[in-house]
């Protein structure tokens, strides 16, 4: 094993930020009667770029990796950023908070940093075999880290190392947490599996025909491992091997990270442009805001609040959570039917009570909305006129039919669309419903 690489003292730079404006826009899909409503906010500067780790630190505020910079970056809970630079930080990518007090990350030059919160930094050299990749503090004090490779790793914080080589058992080893029982749970990326490894090194894994690219792992609030699964969906694994599935490419995306919120469901990071929500007992909903682009980690801040890193936006994302049940709608995605006359988009919607609903239909990264032709129908009221919304009035909850007409020039073909949802109802935070389709 091969130990420190070196130490020094990183230069710490403020940064001017633009906060762009929050954003309370969601997408629900197979939804819980009550989902909460979010706001989300994005912050930007100079120095975050490529952003992917991201964690609570010891001083309340989020500490970050900057990719593309070769910075840590941290970001207070009001959204005042600042960077720390060195010449031996290049690339990080995980970080996790220490059992020390400190930050711990993962360099790119294949290294694992050590950063106090004042600005020393430390680096070890990494082993010999595969490239740290996912990083989680174990139940015995010590950083173990995952290599993309056949093995884990484990270092001591004063940079001391062991590697568990496993060819068998191990295959593409990607994200990694501490679990209930004590040992570390992780994802096989390419061997489709679950692992599990004690802190003596005994590993042992888990198999189902719905694990294929496990990402992201975390310790949910049930006590079993919950994981994002890039082929689209989120599993739930309890300690004795049974594997439970969630969702699908349509509803989840594509997730990567995932961590349990602090309202005890599940959050994950999906790098189709969302951020999903899983209930403890599988309801899910999607969140977005033109602001999420390609998020990869997340991590729950102080208060009502997560953070992740939207990694081609080059922003730090802030989740909130209100206290405010959100009004459901969910839905099937769209039917889209080219007529002679026009374009007819049908979807069928559910709210899980009676509210007053409208709908509109835009181009992705357009806030202009199209012109609904006469005879859209919204729950069995038509328009009689075109018009850039139509409503209708839900008088109880269950399932209604939406078919948006629109002109025949309306749509270009293999252009994406957002169909948009929304419901409102006194007493309730207002519901939404976005459902992209192409054209």
């Amino acid at each position: 094993m091969r130990r420190r690489g070196g130490h020094g003292r990183l230069g710490r730079a403020g940064i001017a930020i633009c906060a762009c404006g929050a954003v309370a826009a969601a997408t629900a899909l197979g939804a819980s009667p009550s989902q909460p409503a979010v706001s989300i906010t994005s912050f930007t500067a100079a120095a975050v770029r490529a952003p992917q780790g991201i964690t609570l630190g010891p001083d309340g505020a989020m500490w970050f990796t900057n990719e593309g910079s070769h910075s840590i970056g941290r970001i207070t809970a009001a959204g005042a950023l600042s960077s720390f630079t060195a010449p031996g930080l290049g690339s990080p990518t995980a970080i996790v908070s220490g059992p020390d007090g400190a930050l711990w990350f993962i360099n790119g030059s294949g290294s694992i940093g050590r950063l106090t919160v004042d600005g020393s930094l430390t680096t070890f050299q990494a082993p010999d075999v595969g490239t740290p990749v996912g990083l989680a503090v174990g139940s015995d004090g010590a950083l173990w880290f995952t290599t993309g490779g056949k093995a884990i790793g484990r270092m001591t914080t004063s940079g001391a190392v062991t590697q568990f080589v496993d060819p068998v058992r191990m295959r593409g080893t990607f994200g990694i947490t501490a679990g209930p029982d004590g040992a570390l749970w992780f994802t096989n990326y390419l061997g489709s599996s679950i692992g599990r490894i004690a802190v003596d090194g005994e590993v042992t894994t888990f198999t189902a025909p719905t694990i294929r690219y496990p990402t992201g792992i975390t310790t949910g609030p049930d006590g079993a491992l919950w994981f994002a699964d890039d082929s689209g969906s989120i599993g739930r694994i309890t300690t004795g091997g049974a594997v439970t599935s969630f969702g699908s490419e349509s509803t989840v995306g594509h997730p990567l990270a995932i961590v349990t919120g602090p309202d005890g469901a599940l959050w994950a990071t999906d790098r189709n442009g969302s951020i999903v929500r899983v209930a403890p007992d599988g309801a899910i909903a999607r969140y977005t805001a033109p602001s999420i682009r390609f998020p990869v980690g997340i991590a729950a801040g102080t208060g009502r609040t997560l953070w992740f890193t939207n990694y081609t936006g080059n922003s730090i994302g802030r989740l909130s959570i209100s206290a405010t049940p959100q009004l459901s709608v969910s839905g099937e995605p769209p039917a889209v039917t080219r007529t002679k006359t026009g374009v007819q988009v049908r979807v069928s919607v559910t709210v899980d009570r009676g509210a007053r609903v409208a709908v509109a239909v835009r181009r992705v990264g357009d806030r202009r909305a199209l012109a609904l032709q006469r005879g859209t129908t919204v729950g069995g009221r038509t328009l009689k006129a075109s018009a850039v919304s139509a409503t209708a009035t839900i008088p109880r909850a269950g399932r209604f039919t939406v078919d948006a007409v629109l002109g025949a020039q309306a749509l270009q073909r293999g252009k994406p669309y957002e169909l948009t949802i929304t419901a409102a109802a006194a007493g309730e935070a207002p519901g939404e419903l976005i459902l992209r389709f192409d054209a």
